[in-house]
């Protein structure tokens, strides 16, 4: 709840930036009324959707999608027109200066080709948001991880898994851009494949087109897959539990006839050359307002060797509970952060930062000691905006090593 509050507060500094620059830079009645109109629809719309009484009052979801794309379009609007007036700022003070100290006439030239720039510099944004929908999110980042263990059985020495994680088949169309990832999955040639949850967006009929091109993906000791918090339908309105279960049930079949074991708070054993280690998997387990089914104590209760990989679809599972137990687990696989499908890059500082680091200690990459490792995908597809920005989409590759 405060996350939700502190955001709205935000929100608010916004549209107060923007009205005082709009109350400077116009003087037009009908504009201030109009935009005072959109300033009340868009924190409305935010309310509404932050604080879930969409779920409280059931309103379909069409509606809720209306709203979130509508309300999305006229923030953005918003935050480039600050950027514009801040911008614009600069040479209205210089030239307010030079009049003031210098006596001298503005060139009203030179403050046109100036506030020209600058609105080109305002659109570069846009740029990146059309950009990043139409090419950045068919743009695969294929990922190569080397883990070394010392108790890893030598049979196991060169062992390579493929991760790929956060589908989202709701929100992808059956195109050339994403059936390229799926080429990339199986030229890996890995010994296993693993997807570690959100199949779906809400609905098990969002995967039907995707089961034979995920039936076509094949590795040497299988396939297997867990749920992540969006396959259990949770955030839309049911007729019925039964209906919900019967969807759930459903989807679960379409993943299992694409030819991937289900790890429902399950352990495999994978033996190779005599020697055996144990892959893991729980059912989604998240921190509050994501659901928990998970259960990590049975998960493991079913393991019969020292050497174990889990594959747990929320990273906040490893944070509070895997990285603590008193059982090592030594290669923890999750997804679901997407990176927020936004990264900021620092040239100066080497680093990727996204804003999801706000809320995820664990978002990206590798971390943990090499013997309790934890792995976060940023995802293969995408949710809500349908694009990416510095966040490609991942496949990755892993190989076991000993030493």
């Amino acid at each position: 709840m405060w996350s939700f509050i502190l955001f709205l507060l935000l929100i608010a500094a916004i549209e107060l930036l923007a009205y005082r620059f709009s109350v400077q830079l116009r003087t037009n009645a009908l504009f201030k009324k109009a935009y005072g109109i959109t300033t009340l629809f868009v924190l409305v719309s935010y309310t509404l959707s932050l604080i879930h009484l969409t779920r409280l009052y059931h309103f379909p979801s069409w509606f809720i999608a209306s709203v979130a794309v509508t309300m999305g379009g006229l923030l953005v609007i918003k935050l480039f027109y600050i950027l514009y007036s801040l911008l614009l700022l600069i040479p209205h003070q210089y030239y307010l200066w030079n009049k003031r100290h210098k006596n001298q006439a503005i060139d009203t030239s030179r403050r046109r080709f100036l506030e020209t720039a600058l609105w080109s510099l305002t659109l570069y944004p846009i740029y990146r948001i059309i950009k990043g929908i139409v090419y950045d999110k068919y743009q695969f980042n294929i990922r190569y991880v080397d883990l070394f263990y010392a108790d890893l059985p030598t049979s196991f020495d060169g062992f390579t898994i493929t991760q790929f994680t956060d589908f989202h088949s709701g929100s992808l169309e059956v195109n050339e851009g994403y059936l390229n990832g799926f080429r990339f999955i199986q030229d890996l040639k890995s010994d296993i494949i693993v997807f570690t949850g959100d199949a779906v967006n809400n609905t098990q009929d969002e995967f039907v087109p995707w089961i034979k091109h995920w039936r076509k993906l094949n590795a040497r000791y299988g396939k297997y897959a867990i749920l992540g918090n969006h396959d259990y339908a949770d955030y839309i309105t049911w007729d019925s539990p039964e209906a919900k279960e019967q969807n759930l049930a459903m989807l679960k079949k379409h993943i299992r006839s694409a030819g991937f074991h289900l790890l429902l708070n399950d352990s495999v054993e994978l033996t190779h050359n005599g020697e055996s280690i144990d892959l893991m998997g729980v059912e989604n387990w998240g921190k509050p307002p994501f659901p928990t089914y998970g259960d990590l104590d049975k998960t493991l209760s079913l393991s019969k060797n020292d050497f174990k990989i889990l594959l747990s679809h929320d990273p906040s599972h490893y944070e509070i509970e895997v990285s603590q137990h008193k059982t090592p687990i030594h290669l923890t696989l999750s997804g679901h952060t997407h990176g927020m499908q936004l990264g900021f890059r620092f040239p100066w500082l080497d680093k990727l930062w996204s804003p999801v680091s706000l809320k995820y200690k664990y978002w990206k990459g590798l971390y943990g000691p090499r013997e309790k490792h934890l792995y976060v995908n940023p995802g293969f597809g995408v949710i809500g905006y349908k694009g990416r920005i510095n966040m490609p989409p991942e496949i990755t590759q892993f190989r076991l090593r000993k030493g």
